[in-house]
């Protein structure tokens, strides 16, 4: 997963995984879900996001997956998105 923003354009997106978006849903006025050719998300694109979600904080936590349950690792990050570069900052999990 890939989390990118972009301050000059105040968008942001949140990959889910890679693929060519074939399709697109508006589930909100500039919240827009990219699918891909089997009707899979492989996106979220939110415009005007610093009017949408809190800008000044992320806090990711990243599971893991033991057998069939999910156990979370306790890792969290915590961003200021004021340290970050714009259109270049990605999370990776």
């Amino acid at each position: 997963m890939k989390i990118k923003y972009s301050d000059e354009a105040d968008v942001l997106v949140i990959e889910f995984k890679e693929g060519t978006p074939v399709d697109s849903i508006d589930l909100k006025e500039g919240i827009i879900l990219h699918l891909d050719g089997k009707g899979l998300p492989l996106e979220m694109e939110i415009l005007d996001a610093s009017g949408v979600v809190s800008m000044d904080e992320f806090n990711i936590m990243i599971p893991t997956r033991a057998g069939k349950e999910f156990h979370a690792r306790g890792v969290i990050r915590n961003i200021r998105l004021a340290d970050l570069t714009s259109w270049g900052t990605s999370f990776n999990n």
